[in-house]
């Protein structure tokens, strides 16, 4: 590579022509005029002045790379109505001191073919690059660094047209900054890119690109502007930005289980969120969710989402919202669902503070143990190991596996209210259920003592009833609907038979509970539990049915009588034929008389 060397004052410019690859402007020298012009790919380093007042500062044709001052020589400047141009070809940029593009609309650093900026160091963090955009990349990917500051006094302080990566400070500079007195976006990207702060951006957008704003160990990062984020793929979030509005397809990250000081103030829109920190803002809905909000985790119940409206999801949104920490509406409404195809899951330790309105979707009680009162047409309350709440407009109300809840008061599930109950936890009832309307789950619907749950529309194989203390009641509009397994049954339980008349019931082979009108089976339940030797009390209800009433346990067979029958038995006989003949005279007796004996 040859190269020049300048030293001196060059009032009217120079020209590096295509003879040298190389030129060096000394501490002593100053460019002027029409600043520096390369003809040809060459490598700049400029450790005095170029100072164009006409033109550009530094015009590579072809591409190149500028060094602009040193480590230890941070008074180096390149000005000009453009302070550095390249065409033709990627361009590299180091900055150590002061880059300025003076001209109205024009850039400090404008790169038309991609190319790398790096401005400042982990040593310099005074570099400096200015222009009404302070870094213009366009026509291919681009990568900007920056320790010191990079000002725009335009719209943009860095415009990538076609994506690539920005890095603003590190953990150990926190003082980097993107922004200026008149910025609306520090850094613009019109195609995906990749925005690291460590210090303070005033604003991002990023399409389809991805925002990360601080890290654990910086918690202090700043994104702010009128749009904090806007239009970004992914974003995760350890410091404070404001206001976010994201695609709906979109995923935000605010803190972590060990970071609950993150802050978004001023609201998100969209995206998928998950919320360990604080998401506020004083005017309108703190969340205006477009598919799933999490806020808080088992480990986090100090998650905050407060706004004048809380948490709020449109028309035509199928949200999902989990509240393991608190949701509060200042202006009245803590969560407005308009669509009742949203979900909001309840967690241990949460708590609303306003109005929570369901539009008809489903209330799901995720964990925990608790009671429900009011299920029926009106509103639900819920307390116990959440904070109490009143739950409106809901009409589906799911109990999560492994979630304890139960019904303090009479209540329906039909059309009109809560028309749907999925139980796959355990769902005790105290006083009163009907159940008219759809019935399904994996877990277990108990009758506490003296608790009645009438069940007039169909019910799974995988649900289990359970009588669970004694003179409750089970009651069946239509037992062949019935498929679930009943369990529990002590003395003066009930299963009635709601408008079908039975005169016997026994319990045959596989624990099934088979109910006879004279000789027509009009019921068969799957029991669970041994009933070998018990009787039930088949009688009417008054009301046109039969009550099935458990009077005396059941036994297991005493394993005296088997060793009694293999004893009366020679060696030869076979272990098959003994227990058939064992089985055979235990076997269970139908009886027609209203108490049915099982021998």
């Amino acid at each position: 590579m040859t190269t020049r060397y300048l030293s001196g004052a060059y009032p009217g410019g120079y020209t590096l022509n295509s003879n040298y690859s190389g030129l060096v402007i000394e501490s002593t020298a100053s460019v002027g005029g029409a600043g520096v012009v390369a003809t040809s790919r060459a490598s700049i380093a400029n450790d005095g002045v170029v100072a164009s007042t006409t033109s550009f500062g530094i015009l590579l044709y072809a591409g190149g790379t500028v060094t602009n001052g040193s480590e230890t020589d941070k008074m180096a400047l390149i000005s000009g109505k453009v302070g550095i141009h390249a065409s033709g070809g990627p361009t590299t940029v180091t900055n150590y001191g002061t880059i300025v593009g003076f001209a109205g609309g024009a850039a400090g650093v404008g790169l038309f073919r991609g190319g790398l900026v790096t401005n400042g160091s982990s040593t310099d963090t005074t570099a400096t690059i200015s222009g009404h955009v302070g870094v213009s990349v366009q026509n291919a990917r681009a990568t900007v660094v920056n320790f010191g500051t990079i000002q725009g006094y335009g719209n943009e302080c860095v415009l990538l047209e076609d994506g690539g990566s920005v890095i603003n400070g590190s953990n150990a500079d926190t003082t980097a900054l993107i922004g200026g007195p008149n910025t609306a976006y520090g850094v613009n990207s019109r195609k995906p890119a990749t925005v690291t702060n460590f210090g303070t951006i005033y604003g991002v957008i990023s399409f389809n690109g991805t925002v990360i704003n601080g890290s654990a160990a910086d918690t202090t990062a700043l994104i702010s502007g009128n749009i904090g984020v806007f239009g970004g793929h992914k974003v995760i979030n350890f410091g404070t930005i404001t206001t976010i509005s994201l695609e709906s397809s979109a995923t935000l990250t605010n803190g972590s289980v060990d970071d609950t000081a993150a802050l978004i103030s001023g609201g998100v829109g969209g995206a998928v969120i998950t919320n360990f920190g604080t998401i506020a803002s004083a005017h309108g809905h703190a969340v205006g969710v477009g598919g799933v909000l999490i806020n808080g985790s088992a480990a986090d119940t100090t998650a905050l989402v407060s706004g004048v409206g809380g948490v709020f999801a449109s028309a035509s949104a199928s949200a999902t919202v989990t509240n393991f920490g608190t949701i509060v509406g200042t202006g009245g409404n803590a969560l407005k669902f308009n669509d009742a195809k949203c979900t909001l899951n309840i967690e241990a330790g949460c708590a609303f503070v306003g109005g929570v309105f369901g539009h008809g979707g489903v209330l799901d009680l995720a964990s925990g143990v608790g009671v429900v009162r009011g299920l029926g047409d009106g509103p639900v309350i819920v307390t116990g190991s959440m904070q109490r709440t009143v739950f409106r407009q809901f009409r589906t109300l799911e109990i999560a596996a492994g979630a304890r809840f139960s019904l303090a008061v009479p209540g329906t599930v039909a059309n009109g209210g809560f028309h749907t109950l999925v139980d796959n936890g355990l769902f005790t009832v105290n006083d009163e259920l009907t159940i008219s309307g759809t019935l399904s789950g994996t877990g277990t619907l108990a009758m506490a003592a003296g608790a009645t749950i009438e069940i007039d529309s169909a019910a799974p194989s995988t649900l289990t009833t359970k009588f669970n203390g004694g003179y409750s009641v089970l009651a069946l509009m239509s037992p062949s609907s019935f498929a679930a397994t009943i369990s529990g049954l002590v003395v003066g339980d009930t299963i009635d038979l709601l408008g079908i008349t039975a005169t016997s019931a026994t319990v045959a082979p596989k624990d099934r509970l088979v109910v006879y009108d004279g000789t027509t089976q009009v019921a068969s339940l799957q029991l669970a539990g041994s009933y070998n030797g018990a009787t039930f009390d088949v009688s009417a209800d008054g009301k046109g049915g039969t009550d099935v009433t458990l009077a005396t346990p059941g036994a297991a067979p005493s394993p005296h009588a088997f060793i009694s029958a293999m004893a009366g038995f020679g060696a030869a006989a076979s272990v098959h034929s003994v227990l058939g003949d064992f089985r055979a005279a235990h076997e269970p007796h139908v009886l027609t008389s209203p108490r049915v004996a099982i021998a």
